[in-house]
């Protein structure tokens, strides 16, 4: 782990001719309009720095964190990255699937309970809850902005307008980035309300 973390770091070093520090001190993310690359290489980027130091203070301080082989494994386990779909729209406006990953690094998150798994942090703007009941169906519409989506209860059926469709399920994630263009369709599948958090994120 602490290799790849290693090299992850030196690639990114590379590619942007700065070191991290240096990266998100000039803001290097809003200087690009927030391009899904650069802010995507940044959150890799940030999990690579914080992820190698808390695996050097867990080599520095294995009687803090554990090191049992059973710990080891389910430390595998618990790093895995999070699947969230994502939404977008191409330069002919229409609307498709992609599956994407957010990398999760070892992390003093809440000092001093013991390190936890986490996700490079992102700007956000709102933070809202919305719900819809069964049978709920809006055809195709653009996302009205930039935003994460988390499914809390219930299950959605969404449609992209290359036809392609997929289930949303309770403790889902997507992102929804087709703000212009055809957009998609969604209706509630399940017997139950459809509840899901929503966060705004910061234009491209």
């Amino acid at each position: 782990m602490i290799d790849r973390y290693e090299l992850l770091d030196r690639h990114f070093s590379t590619k942007y001719r700065m070191s991290f520090e240096e990266f998100r001190a000039q803001n290097m993310v809003a200087n690009h309009d927030y391009s899904f690359e650069v802010e995507s290489d940044y959150c890799d980027w940030e999990m690579a720095v914080t992820g190698l130091a808390a695996l050097k203070a867990q080599i520095a301080r294995p009687e803090a964190y554990g090191n049992t082989q059973e710990e080891d494994a389910e430390m595998d386990d618990f790093l895995k990255p999070l699947p969230c779909v994502r939404v977008y729209t191409d330069a002919n406006g229409e609307s498709h699937f992609s599956d994407e990953w957010i990398t999760l690094a070892l992390a003093d998150f809440a000092p001093p309970a013991p390190p936890m798994a986490v996700a490079a942090p992102k700007k956000a703007g709102t933070v809202t809850f919305i719900s819809a009941p069964s049978g709920w169906f809006g055809d195709l519409h653009p996302a009205p902005r930039r935003q994460f989506m988390f499914a809390l209860a219930g299950e959605l059926e969404v449609q992209v307008s290359d036809g392609e469709v997929r289930r949303y399920k309770t403790g889902e994630i997507a992102l929804l980035e087709d703000t212009f263009g055809k957009g998609h369709a969604s209706r509630v599948v399940s017997s139950e309300l459809a509840v899901m958090a929503v966060v705004s994120l910061p234009d491209q």
